[in-house]
């Protein structure tokens, strides 16, 4: 039922793309979108935009495949100087085939390898809070950092955190259901007091 983790190769014209598009002149944000090959085993180009915006990026992206994708963005810093960092995106969406999701994920880090590239930003879903998907951090600012950090938190829970709570309150009801009946616990007043 369950295949072996596959590993697989980056093809060569796909390689040298991506070394000619991490060294471009371009000032604008462009994007790569990377498929596998399933019968060829190899990953292989999907797409290639110029002047894409992340959520005309996110809108090109299939629903139910997983893609890799190098992002090119253009970022002005507080500063005034602009740069371009070049970001890798992992992109696995709740509903792929768990076959594709496992070739995807055990060729990621050969990709990332081959590439030469450095930042990774995974998602299960391209939604998110914020409008910015390059993670630039100020070191010199650490009033900054701290804001950006705890903004990062806050998106990570307002994607996981209301599912795990549903389950483990419910967890927690049933395995306290003995006890509480015991102690003679009103359920309403526990589940306010569970939740305050």
């Amino acid at each position: 039922m369950s295949e072996s983790l596959v590993v697989c190769d980056v093809a060569e014209d796909l390689v040298e793309k991506l070394r000619k598009f991490r060294f471009r002149k371009e000032t604008n944000n462009a994007a790569i979108i990377m498929k596998i090959d399933k019968d060829k085993q190899l990953v292989v180009l999907d797409e290639e935009h110029e002047g894409i915006s992340p959520d005309e990026l996110k809108d090109e992206l299939p629903e139910r495949q997983p893609r890799f994708i190098v992002y090119s963005y253009k970022y002005q810093h507080e500063d005034g100087r602009v740069s371009y960092p070049l970001c890798f995106i992992f992109s696995s969406p709740v509903g792929c085939k768990p076959e594709q999701q496992m070739m995807y994920a055990g060729s990621k880090n050969k990709l990332v390898q081959t590439a030469e590239l450095t930042k990774i930003i995974a998602f299960d879903e391209l939604k998110t809070d914020y409008k910015n998907p390059i993670d630039q951090c100020n070191t010199l600012n650490p009033t900054v950092e701290k804001v950006k950090k705890i903004k990062r938190v806050k998106i990570a829970l307002k994607l996981v955190l209301p599912e795990y709570l549903i389950h483990a309150f419910f967890c927690v009801m049933f395995l306290c259901a003995a006890e509480w009946l015991t102690l003679g616990l009103n359920m309403p007043l526990l589940a306010y007091h569970i939740w305050r």
